[in-house]
């Protein structure tokens, strides 16, 4: 008597039956969410904390430090046993080493595209705009130029917005068109992340947020239909409760 008891407490609810406006598995639900056989799932993924760089840097390519590399690792536990069927990267240092960790959790090989690289940033351009601050008044400049207007290009030095959205999307319709149907993990960056849901809200913001490192954002895609599932989901790297972003 107590085993069937049990038993029953522990049984699962019956799936509701797919009905017009209510229940898990509605029509509405479903539409909105774009659970279609062809639709592919891209769980974007932002690229492990990277190391500092030195000041007269030629170039921003650092590999991830060792919070970064927690990170990765962190994440590839989460991701191994899931059904993945392919992985990407960008070809930045900080992005391959994160894709390392999860290829060697799943056993996946790395496709590296060129195109998911981060915006380009011309180091020399940049550091002869802000001379004469130091670091942390120059990453104050540069959010305040974002905020007032969220394009790339208002910044001295950094890739024209027009061409890192051309070849953003050019990189994610390859992707999505080779994989009808199936799930694609994607190591790249905060500014290819913002850029994909740009693409999928329609707006001409270059960036909206900065994901957290490792941070998984998923969207389903297929033709011109897409839908965005998670934004920022950082759960691997935190133990329970609300994260708090502002002691950092």
């Amino acid at each position: 008597m107590v085993g069937e008891r049990r038993e029953r407490m522990q049984k699962a609810p019956d799936k509701p039956k797919e009905t017009l406006v209510t229940g898990q598995g509605d029509l509405f639900t479903r539409l909105f969410r774009h659970v279609a056989p062809d639709a592919t799932e891209l769980v974007l993924v932002r690229h492990g904390e990277a190391a500092p760089i030195p000041p007269d840097a030629a170039s921003y390519d650092p590999p991830l430090s060792e919070r970064g590399r927690w990170q990765a690792e962190r994440l590839a536990r989460r991701l191994a046993g899931t059904r993945i069927d392919a992985l990407y990267a960008s070809p930045l240092r900080r992005a391959q080493e994160t894709a390392q960790a999860v290829a060697e959790a799943t056993g996946l090989s790395i496709e590296t595209v060129p195109d998911l690289r981060e915006v380009e940033t011309d180091m020399a351009r940049l550091r002869t705009a802000f001379r004469g601050r130091d670091r942390e008044e120059l990453v104050q400049d540069l959010a305040r130029c974002l905020l007032a207007s969220p394009r790339w290009d208002t910044l001295p030095g950094f890739e024209p917005s027009h061409r890192f959205r051309l070849r953003v999307r050019r990189a994610l319709d390859s992707i999505v068109a080779r994989h009808p149907g199936q799930r694609v993990v994607v190591i790249c960056h905060g500014g290819v992340i913002n850029l994909c849901l740009s693409f999928v809200l329609d707006v001409p913001r270059d960036i909206f947020f900065l994901p957290e490192h490792t941070s998984l954002t998923v969207v389903r895609m297929s033709g011109e239909r897409a839908a965005i599932q998670t934004v920022g989901d950082c759960a691997h790297l935190w133990d329970g409760g609300i994260p708090d972003f502002t002691q950092r």
